[in-house]
């Protein structure tokens, strides 16, 4: 059996619909948001991965901090890009965040992805000396970044503004996150280039909530909302 292009497409969007429930599932559709949106020319990239535990305690998820969240999300990195070969290139020593020089079948598509990035990356510059030597046209991937909001970004030399800005060049492509609100379980899911959507656990099963649609540019009073 041989699918044609809208056959493949209708079965790409039916798989993408869904929540996913495994690290296959996840990776699948993370790789599937970063080629749609690649080929719609975006090359500024933010993925969001919910990581497999490993090492956890009753304590802590993570009790070897940002590393063991690398270890975790490596191999989830590679099935996304699908490269024929990546090399690693430690940018930030101090809190050990790693760069994957990712290299394609052609020159154009060569990627860097960079794991864990924190706002002290940014202060340093070393995600602007990337973007500079990725150039327009190829990718530059952020995976798990340590910011969410505007305030993260505080209490370094060069004003919160201009690294806030920049960590907003990077679209969330793919994003799939977790929390509880008052004892329940609510993921949160984006797939470029659909909208934001919310699901809760019922039993064993997950039920969508409710979607918003994605703002790609802000509104003018964003800064008062």
């Amino acid at each position: 059996l041989q699918l044609g292009n809208d056959d493949k497409n209708d079965l790409s969007n039916l798989l993408t619909s869904r929540l996913p429930t495994s690290v296959e599932d996840q990776v699948r559709q993370a790789r599937e948001s970063l080629q749609r949106a690649t080929s719609d020319g975006i090359h500024r990239h933010s993925i969001r991965l919910l990581l497999p535990l490993i090492g956890a305690t009753e304590l802590d998820d993570w009790p070897g901090g940002a590393r063991q969240q690398m270890v975790a999300a490596y191999p989830l990195v590679e099935g996304i890009l699908g490269a024929t070969s990546i090399q690693k290139v430690l940018i930030d020593e101090s809190d050990g965040v790693v760069a994957l020089m990712a290299q394609g079948e052609l020159a154009k598509d060569d990627s860097c992805t960079v794991l864990l990035p924190t706002a002290e990356t940014l202060a340093q510059q070393s995600i602007q000396t990337l973007e500079s030597q990725v150039g327009t046209k190829r990718n530059l991937i952020v995976v798990n970044p340590q910011w969410r909001r505007r305030s993260d970004f505080g209490g370094f030399w060069r004003t919160d503004d201009i690294m806030a800005d920049t960590a907003e060049l990077f679209v969330p492509t793919f994003s799939l996150t977790s929390l509880v609100c008052e004892g329940e379980l609510i993921r949160v899911l984006r797939t470029y280039p659909g909208p934001w959507r919310v699901f809760f656990r019922e039993q064993d099963d997950w039920t969508e909530l409710g979607k918003k649609e994605y703002a790609a540019h802000k509104p003018e009073d964003w800064q008062q909302r």
